[in-house]
């Protein structure tokens, strides 16, 4: 994936563009978030990198990675593949937060990283058939995990980009 600012600047490595964040802000939250949508032959994502910090009041620092795939038919599948994706990049991030000795007091017993779901609890939406099972699957690897309407990294940054 090939990360860029909000404004196109591009990022060469996303994971240390990440550690000089919040090794000059300690008191930054990172959090990995995802959204897609169906195109005529495609399935385009966004995943999007979100810095939060209580100084920043309102507001965040966000970075982000575009692109298509072909398209995934199913509803299931293509939200299942928003959430591997934030997995394939909350992983490698926590390794290189944890390598360079960041701590979140709000995340002590998980992960250094947050992830934030673009699905609903609501059982009359459609994302509700992967909620429960990526929820489970996040919070069984030591994720904190944030779903609908509080994940502003999927539900607000990720959604805005895609449009």
């Amino acid at each position: 994936m090939k990360f860029i600012k909000y404004g196109g600047e591009p990022i060469k490595n996303i994971f240390e563009y990440v550690a000089n964040k919040v090794t000059e802000n300690p008191s930054l939250k990172v959090a990995i978030g995802c959204d897609s949508k169906q195109l005529r032959y495609k399935t385009q994502y966004v995943v999007t990198v979100m810095f939060h910090s209580p100084e920043m009041h309102n507001g965040a620092h966000i970075v982000y990675s575009r692109f298509k795939i072909p398209k995934i038919k199913d509803r299931f599948s293509r939200l299942w593949k928003e959430c591997e994706y934030i997995y394939e990049i909350s992983e490698e991030m926590h390794n290189t937060l944890h390598n360079i000795g960041y701590t979140n007091e709000s995340l002590t017993n998980y992960k250094l990283v947050e992830v934030h779901l673009d699905l609903n609890p609501n059982k009359k939406y459609g994302s509700n058939t992967v909620y429960k099972p990526a929820i489970h699957w996040f919070k069984s690897m030591g994720y904190n995990t944030i779903a609908k309407p509080n994940s502003h990294a999927a539900t607000s940054a990720a959604d805005m980009l895609l449009k």
